[in-house]
């Protein structure tokens, strides 16, 4: 076991996915703070946290990247950080690529099923309405589109960990609006949502989805639910997903007793007699201030007698002062 202060080891797990900005490179989906640690009764330990993350919290709720310990417990620790934007072209600023959908691209949105990439409606539709600030998708939805999915995406993703869904859309035709409904792996997630009536103009939608155990992998799609003949006609801009991940980990620290030692108290001898001091403990180690390696000391001179024992990889020490007396003569 151990003795003294203790470094614990961290580690971190990164899965594909570049960050914004910072020292991570990769997005990591787990911390390990190292094995469970023993430390001696009086002395401290350290528990470490990988490095390179920008916010740190601890169960003793210190927010430093390493914390020292003196007794015993489960301690947690985790690390937090900003993911990434994982939608590649949320913007459209590179036009129609970057994603997948059930709808045809095509410059003629005459007809239901089919989308553009452009930054005016009424170039492709003469009936709709409604720019933006730069690119964004068209779409031209209705009856026999209806369950299609309108913008997919495979990303990776850390278990367990929450992610804001998020995109900016309009109703670009004065009819009825479309609802949409995130689907995550095949399976709907959060509530359908009515887009906005034609002259709220733009406005944006979030929700909340958190990954499973296991789940490195996601494939999200915005789906359109509704399937009216006139209408369903919108608009979708800066999708994105992202969100803070947080990292957490445990570890047990244990503290050693220190082996009891005692030499007994301060004794006076008469000159001629022999004192044995006994410092022997279970399972110990001696080390005596002349040297000598055995549990026991035997004293024929007056002075300060000291002995260290070491046990379960701990340290304790004993001090006994022996005085002599002289013999009347």
């Amino acid at each position: 076991m151990p003795q003294g202060p203790v470094n614990i080891r961290p580690h971190i797990l990164m899965i594909s996915g570049l960050i914004g900005s910072g020292a991570l490179v990769a997005q990591p989906c787990s911390i390990d703070l190292g094995p469970d640690t023993t430390i001696c009764q009086g002395q401290s330990g350290t528990l470490t946290a990988p490095p390179g993350f920008p916010d740190y919290l601890w169960s003793t709720g210190a927010i430093t990247p390493a914390i020292s310990v003196n007794l015993p417990g489960t301690y947690w620790g985790e690390a937090s950080y900003p993911s990434p934007q994982l939608f590649p072209n949320s913007n459209f600023n590179a036009g129609n690529t970057g994603f997948s959908t059930d709808f045809t691209a095509t410059t003629d949105l005459s007809s239901d099923g089919r989308y553009w990439v452009g930054t005016n409606p009424n170039t492709y539709h003469g009936q709709f309405f409604g720019t933006g600030t730069g690119n964004f998708m068209i779409v031209n939805s209705g009856w026999p589109s209806a369950l299609w999915n309108v913008y997919c995406q495979t990303v990776p993703v850390c278990p367990g960990q929450t992610y804001t869904l998020s995109y900016r859309t309009r109703t670009l035709s004065n009819a009825t609006p479309a609802r949409l409904q995130w689907w995550v792996d095949g399976a709907p997630v959060g509530p359908e949502v009515t887009l906005p009536a034609f002259n709220a103009g733009w406005q944006t939608i979030t929700q909340n989805w958190t990954s499973g155990a296991g789940v490195t992998t996601a494939n999200l799609c915005l789906r359109v639910m509704s399937g009216e003949g006139v209408g369903n006609d919108f608009g979708l801009d800066d999708i994105t997903m992202q969100g803070t991940i947080r990292l957490r980990d445990f570890v047990d620290v244990n503290v050693t007793p220190l082996p009891v030692v005692d030499l007994g108290p301060n004794a006076t001898m008469c000159q001629g007699q022999n004192l044995v001091l006994d410092a022997a403990v279970p399972g110990g180690t001696y080390l005596w201030q002349d040297g000598s390696t055995l549990p026991t000391l035997a004293v024929s001179q007056a002075g300060n007698y000291a002995v260290t024992v070491s046990a379960n990889g701990c340290q304790g020490e004993a001090q006994a002062t022996v005085a002599f007396n002289p013999l009347p003569v």
